[in-house]
Order: structure tokens, then sequence, then C-alpha cells
């Protein structure tokens, strides 16, 4: 004699037509919620809000919720340092950091440090109006970095030491 199925596998026959149908009904149901999502997407079509977006303010909007506004302003007047300083200064000067709201110029010659320098006032001012998003106070422009020479020397080659 057979054992039932029901029994063999320990299933309570009242819960089997919940188990086999459940799926069925969900289906049923998501299909449904996307009927009325289309029809309500075909009902307010052409109302304010449904116009498609152009990529830019996509990203502005992504740039905006992700607090990198500040972050792509730095990058955009780095680009653009030529439009700030000019072609000629821009070639032997860079925006080193930005730091605590202080803007780092960095030369790369003594003589450009300053030029620089004598027009640190012209230059601020338009610092100052391309970088509104930007949060900085102060600009300090500074010559190129010398490796081989410091302000404090070893002299201690020289020292002749008694034992």
């Amino acid at each position: 004699m057979k054992i039932p199925v029901n029994k063999l596998l320990k299933l309570d026959t009242r819960k089997l037509p919940e188990i086999v149908f459940s799926p069925i009904e969900k289906r049923g149901e998501k299909k449904t919620i996307n009927e009325q999502n289309a029809y309500k997407a075909w009902e307010s079509f052409g109302k304010p809000g449904r116009d498609p977006q152009n990529l830019y303010s996509l990203l502005g909007n992504f740039a905006n919720k992700k607090h990198w506004n500040e972050p792509l302003a730095i990058a955009r007047m780095r680009e653009d340092w030529w439009k700030i300083v000019g072609k000629s200064a821009s070639l032997n000067c860079y925006i080193d950091q930005i730091k605590d709201g202080i803007l780092i110029v960095r030369t790369k010659s003594n003589v450009w440090y300053t030029q620089l320098s004598y027009c640190k006032p012209m230059l601020e001012k338009k610092i100052f109006e391309y970088s509104k998003n930007i949060n900085i106070k102060e600009v300090k422009i500074v010559g190129p970095t010398s490796f081989g020479l410091s302000k404090k020397s070893n002299n201690n080659r020289f020292i002749i030491k008694n034992h």
C-alpha cells in the first residue's frame, strides 16, 4: 500500500492551496498595479513636471544631493585658471591647494612671485568673482620651493668632536 504524498512530505492539506496559489495571486496583483501606473502616466502626459530633462540638469541635481558643488567648482576653477590670470601667468603659476578658506597660488619662479605679488589685489578680485561657490577668504601667493637649501643648515659635519 502506498503512503499518501501529503503524509510522506508532512504537508498540511489545509495550507496546500495557499502555498500553490499565493505566487500566482502576487503576480496578478503586480500586473494590476503596473496597469494602474501605466494609466496614471498616460493621464498625466503633457502636464508640468513630466517633460524630459537634459543630462546637465540631472547631473546638477545629483551633485547638489551629494554635496559636490564646492569640489566641482574648485575643479572648474583649476581648469579655467588661464581665464582668471591670463595665458602667460597660467603657464607660470598654479593653484597649489585650498585649505581652511586660503587659496595658495604657487609660482614656478621668483620673478613670477614678484609679478603676481604686485598684481595681488586685482588677482584676488578676479578670483573672488569667479569662485562664488567656493569658500575662499584669502589668496596667498608663494614662490617655488627649493629642495637643496633651507633656512636651517646642517653644519654638523664640520664640527670636530674631542673624545
